[in-house]
């Protein structure tokens, strides 16, 4: 705790105590974990080892990230990079005991998290009629 929250009062420390969101398992290696929280002073992801107890920040995006999942071996992480808040960027990844960081699809153009397809130059793929 810094020392400047050392001096606030109780109920005020209480609203100031960082968040975290439950962590996600990676399936196949369960002492893989990846969860959001703000104690950063941003929301960004950190990855969670429960069996050491050892924990580091992933991501340091300058609007935060709140979602973010480890692969389903649990080899790497993955999170949604929005560098301006306007909700369009691009997925990426790093391996889970750190790294460099790879664009996930480097194909794809920026677009939305929940529809892809919605970017701009994306087109979506027209079904095929039997």
């Amino acid at each position: 705790m810094a020392v400047a929250e050392k001096t606030l009062a109780l109920w005020e420390r209480r609203f100031r105590a960082p968040i975290s969101f439950l962590p996600t398992w990676a399936p196949d290696a369960p002492d893989r974990c990846v969860y959001a929280s703000n104690e950063a002073g941003v929301w960004q992801v950190f990855a969670w080892d429960p069996a050491t107890g050892e924990r580091r920040q992933v991501t340091a995006e300058p609007v935060g990230v709140t979602d973010g999942t480890p692969s389903l071996d649990g080899r790497e992480v993955f999170w949604f990079a929005d560098d301006t808040g306007d909700e369009a960027g691009r997925w990426l990844a790093q391996p889970f005991a750190g790294g460099e960081t790879r664009r996930l699809f480097p194909t794809i153009p920026n677009g939305w998290n929940e529809a892809p397809g919605a970017g701009a130059g994306c087109r979506r793929a027209r079904a095929q009629q039997p």
